[in-house]
């Protein structure tokens, strides 16, 4: 991975990845997806180039990223490198 701005600093992180894929990703994905959007209660939303969901409950969270065959990937950055 490399990330860059407008005045050339950069960044490139080192990391080991875990993929969560098959019966295990969907009972996972609401608690990551509540933490990114910054939604600790109430319904989630979901939306791909096939289908929009909105407001939905864990339960029905989890059975959209079942149907969709969901996978998590965890990163955990080891090094980084740049100028900034």
């Amino acid at each position: 991975m490399y990330f860059a701005d407008d005045e050339h600093r950069w960044l490139s992180p080192k990391a080991d990845v875990e993929i969560v894929a098959g019966p295990e990703a969907p009972a996972q994905l609401p608690h990551y997806c509540r933490i990114r959007d910054g939604k600790p209660t109430g319904g989630l939303d979901y939306h791909s180039d096939r289908i929009h969901y909105t407001d939905l409950d864990d339960k029905d969270f989890q059975k959209v990223m079942a149907d969709e065959d969901a996978v998590l990937y965890r990163f955990t950055v080891t090094n980084s490198f740049g100028n900034r």
